[in-house]
Order: C-alpha cells, then structure tokens, then sequence
C-alpha cells in the first residue's frame, strides 16, 4: 500500500481485491499486516474485498478495528 500511495499520494483510498493474509484463521498474519500498513491505514481509505485466504470463520468482517497511531 505504501508504493501505490507514493505513485498516487493524492488517492482517496485504496482498493484491495482480496487475500488481505495468507491464512484468515492465524491472527498474526492480521497483526502482521496491520502493523506493517500502519501508517498506509492511516493516511487513506481502505476498501478490502475478502478473498478465498480470508473466509476463515469471523476472520474478515466485524473483526478488525481500525488502527490507531500508538499501540494501546
């Protein structure tokens, strides 16, 4: 997310078409992700789609929060 937005940094969000993880059902793979895009997060709009990586039970939707700029 971080090069597309260096090529487009006026974007109004980013489009993700699925396979956000590797492993929907692994929470570090989420931890991973979000930690690594933190600051793509939030400077942009994130609209996912899940992909067949992501279809763990609960593993997409209602369960990621949005990040915050410091860990809690």
């Amino acid at each position: 997310m971080a090069k597309a937005l260096k090529h487009v940094p006026d974007a109004e969000f980013v489009m993700h078409n699925g396979d956000v993880v590797e492993n929907g059902g692994r929470e570090q793979d989420w931890t991973d992700l979000l930690d690594s895009a933190r600051a793509s997060l939030l400077s942009t709009t994130l609209a996912p789609a899940s992909g067949n990586h992501d279809t763990a039970a609960n593993a997409f939707a209602g369960r990621r929060r949005p990040p915050t700029a410091a860990r809690p």
